[in-house]
């Protein structure tokens, strides 16, 4: 398969660029080694300290074995032992926020101030029922600013992952505020949110650019499979432009935490089995730490498999999936910091389903592999410094994907290499608050083949950020600023009848967004954030010649396109009580030169495929979104999520293609000692308003329910979970499905998990 394509290959520019990007890491922690050990000499021990406690149940009093703790400023980690209690090592002396969740408790979110006293032992109280957390601090006043979160960011962990779990990060995520998913099968689904996707959407994983083509078409799948996530976050707003400037949508992560970045103090295990029936699937994982000397091991492997899915009026065929993921890494941990590496290989094979015009009958097949390697380190300097602390990662990643026909034939190919650098300097706490510097570095080698006309590519990203948060008073003000330089390359310069003069491009922009947040009174706050995103164009809407038999559609690009620019407003509440904890938003993306594939009504006569054009308009998106948890009693809660989004190309005056309609969820759950039940509800109202040659659908309402129990034997933590979705076999249509025409979304599905962890 990849012999008939020509690898990217390496040449003097990219070579230059790979050796600045490890002098970027080695240089510093070389010099660093030194420094540092004269450092810790010099300077007082008790500037790095340990970070003790105990879980505990509020009710009882009793320990709370296996909680997870995550250091969020640092990203470090650790998990309770059975008798609750737990140890993270060399952190400096300062203000931090952590994060305790654990299966049947409440996660709660706290503040902890650290100190020189390496006496000090913590206790943290966790509830048993849905309830806000309150603010921690070891030493000094509490702070009733730092318990409250915006809209800006939500997380799913522990047992709302589970409950959750699809075979895919669209799937899992779905349903979430905002959120909804655009396929062409299971298999290659991706995020929507507030109805912005592709390159408008990043999705990272552990922080880092997943490296494959899924932002550019909707038969490409993310390479990534939530089996083995630790967590998921959502960003927005300022925050989000740390990660890139295309973010007016937001920023998805998925943390697999492949590099330790903490030591535990024996070795962890987490297992994990899944079955489902709607398409016979089976799945497995297994992610694991090892603790040697100063080294700290892991390892995470993970397997799928499933067959067609099954709709309430009949299998959607070609739509099975089966994948695998193996990946190692170790990092050497010293109270300067740490350097680790990790080296991953992901494989997965899928089918998109046929029935289209000048689709074939049977679909397409589609064959990816994504190896890749990676080194981080972070490393603390004097504490008295300006900067107190650096991160530095270097990512190379290959990416290889293939479509077949009918027969067996390679109708298209495609292979990227891609070299990616981070910087961050983080800087002590000052009057204007706490600032991170960032730089960010890209090269990506494009090559492709089959029956698509497309150059051969090289295209170079270099970007600078600035992020900055402050909290004083009754106030929460955050800041950022972006500025980005792309350039493409392709390998030949020609003039296309259809699309243009293709040529050398470069763009250039600035990105930046601010974010205030006031607290009217313990429980209410309110805020506002604006934003102002670019985009340089994809070489797919720049370049684009030929069929692409897998996304039905006969793709061609505009050589003349230019940057996207965006602007945001946004306006949120947040209520929070003992018994309460809800958001509401209002927000307005206004898109200038917004690029879209266009159905321009006409067919290639060769393919007989209809022609998509990518072309820019200026369109607006409004819209609304709300989330909201509440007590009913100590062991019954609910939640309810709601949002729509209401867009429209200003140009033509119509509806933006491809828009969810109004949307929401609503579960009920009962807790008692060691079980959990669930009832919930999904439903969608009907869109009407479509795009050009675009079908409307039909409202739907479909029903779960679920229940898991959790179990402490063996030196483990065992959970049962059982998942039931589309109750009653409903036949019903996702409007941001492309095969909708086709079959209908998937039937009665009973999905059984099993968890342990050591």
């Amino acid at each position: 398969m990849k012999t008939s394509l020509r690898k990217a290959e390496w040449n003097s520019s990219a070579f230059f660029f790979y050796l600045c990007l490890l002098c970027l890491l080695v240089s510093p922690i070389h010099k660093s080694l030194g420094q540092q050990k004269r450092a810790v000499s010099s300077k007082s021990k008790t500037d790095l300290v340990s970070l003790r406690g105990y879980i505990i149940d509020s009710e009882n009093k009793k320990p709370i074995d296996f909680a997870r703790i995550v250091l969020l400023d640092l990203n470090k980690t650790a998990s309770a032992n059975d008798q609750g209690y737990f140890e993270i090592n060399n952190i400096r002396t300062g203000i931090f926020e952590m994060q305790v969740y654990r299966i049947g408790y409440r996660s709660a979110t706290i503040t902890v101030t650290i100190t020189n006293d390496n006496s000090k032992v913590l206790q943290i109280e966790l509830l048993p029922r849905p309830i806000s957390s309150e603010t921690v601090v070891i030493t000094g006043k509490r702070d009733d600013n730092s318990g409250v979160t915006g809209a800006a960011e939500y997380k799913m962990t522990g047992e709302k992952l589970r409950q959750s779990l699809g075979l895919s990060i669209a799937k899992t995520i779905d349903g979430e505020p905002g959120m909804s998913q655009r396929s062409m099968g299971p298999a290659p689904s991706r995020p929507v949110l507030r109805g912005l996707g592709g390159d408008r959407l990043l999705i990272l994983e552990d922080g880092s650019r997943t490296g494959d083509l899924s932002a550019t078409s909707n038969d490409h799948a993310v390479m990534l499979d939530p089996l083995n996530a630790d967590q998921i976050e959502v960003y927005r707003g300022p925050e989000a432009l740390q990660f890139g400037a295309n973010t007016i949508a937001g920023v998805v992560n998925v943390w697999n935490r492949n590099i330790p970045t903490n030591k535990p103090a024996k070795i962890s295990l987490v297992n994990t089995l899944q079955a489902e029936s709607v398409n016979n699937g089976l799945a497995g994982g297994v992610h694991g730490v090892i603790p040697y000397k100063d080294l700290a091991i892991s390892f995470s492997g993970s397997g799928r498999t499933g067959s067609d899915i099954q709709t309430p009026i009949g299998k959607l065929m070609n739509t099975s999936i089966s994948n695998y993921r193996l990946s190692g890494g170790t990092s050497y941990i010293k109270p300067w910091g740490y350097v680790g590496a990790s080296g991953s290989i992901f494989n997965s094979n899928y089918g998109i389903p046929g029935g289209f015009i000048g689709a074939h009958p049977t679909g397409v097949d589609i064959e990816t592999e994504k190896k890749q390697f990676e080194v981080k380190s972070s490393y603390l300097l004097d504490h008295n410094r300006f900067i107190h602390h650096i991160d530095a990662n270097f990512n190379y990643t290959e990416y290889y994907h293939s479509e077949y026909e009918a027969g067996g034939l390679l109708g298209v190919l495609f292979g990227v290499l891609t070299y990616s650098g981070n910087l961050k300097l983080h800087a002590q706490e000052s009057v204007l608050g706490k600032s991170t510097f960032g730089a960010w570095i890209q090269y990506r080698d494009y090559a492709n083949g089959g029956f698509v006309f497309t150059p051969n590519t090289i295209e170079r990203d270099i970007a600078a950020y600035w992020y900055n948060e402050k909290t004083f008073d009754k106030w929460r003000i955050e800041t950022a600023f972006r500025y980005d330089f792309k350039t493409i390359n392709p390998n030949v310069e020609r003039f296309s009848q259809n699309v243009g003069q293709i040529r050398d491009r470069s763009f250039d922009s600035w990105s930046a967004a601010i974010e205030t947040e006031y607290n009217l009174t313990d429980a209410l706050s309110i805020g506002t954030r604006f934003m102002r995103t670019f985009r340089a164009p994809g070489l797919e809407e720049l370049y684009s010649e030929g069929p692409h038999l897998a996304a039905y559609s006969y793709e061609v690009g505009f050589a003349e396109n230019d940057i996207e620019t965006g602007l945001s407003a946004e306006t949120y509440v947040v209520f929070k009580n003992e018994f309460i904890h809800g958001t509401w938003s209002l927000y307005t993306n206004k898109m200038n030169n917004y690029l879209f594939p266009k159905d321009i009504d006409s067919l290639n006569i060769a393919k007989l495929l209809p022609i998509y054009r990518f072309l820019g308009q200026d369109a607006i998106f409004r819209g609304t979104e709300m989330h909201t948890e509440f007590d009913i009693t100590s062991t019954l809660s609910a939640s309810v999520t709601g949002s729509y989004t209401w867009a429209k190309l200003l140009d033509d005056n119509i509806p933006v293609p491809f828009m969810p309609p109004v949307q929401g969820k609503f579960q009920l759950m009962y807790r008692k000692n060691k079980w959990n039940f669930r009832v919930h509800s999904k439903w969608a109202g009907s869109q009407n308003r479509t795009g050009e040659f675009e079908e409307p659908t039909d409202g739907f309402m479909i029903f779960g329910a679920g229940a898991e129990y959790t179990k402490s034997k063996w030196g483990g933590l065992h959970v049962i979970s059982l998942q039931i979705e589309n109750m009653f076999n409903t036949e019903y249509r996702n409007h941001l499905s492309r095969v909708k025409s086709v079959m209908p979304e998937p039937g009665f599905n009973a999905s059984l998990i099993y968890r342990m962890y050591y």
